[in-house]
């Protein structure tokens, strides 16, 4: 998966799979209600949520190259960080959940 399936509102895709995303996507907003999501830092970012690695690391590493997702603040690769979505993330969230 690359930037241009994602999109700016995961168009192009199947409907149970943009939900999927959308759920996976929805968990870094979280960050700002105590935080349940984390980015590991590395070339491909791994996600963890609530302290466990999220199942579906290629969902994980497409949300974060397409600018949906992004730590909070830059760390030394392999520590872990707090994540969050960036403005496209949540305008894509909006998107697709009035789809």
């Amino acid at each position: 998966m690359n930037r241009r399936d994602l999109g700016s509102g995961f168009e192009g895709r199947d409907a149970e799979k943009n939900r999927h995303d959308a759920d996976t996507a929805q968990r870094p907003s979280a960050h700002r209600r105590g935080g349940r999501a984390e980015l590991g830092a590395g070339s491909e970012p791994d996600l963890r949520i609530d302290g466990l690695l999220c199942s579906d690391q290629p969902t994980a590493h497409a949300l974060t190259h397409a600018a949906l997702v992004r730590p909070v603040r830059e760390v030394a690769r392999g520590q872990w960080v707090p994540a969050e979505l960036t403005p496209a993330g949540t305008r894509a969230l909006d998107l697709n959940s009035a789809a």
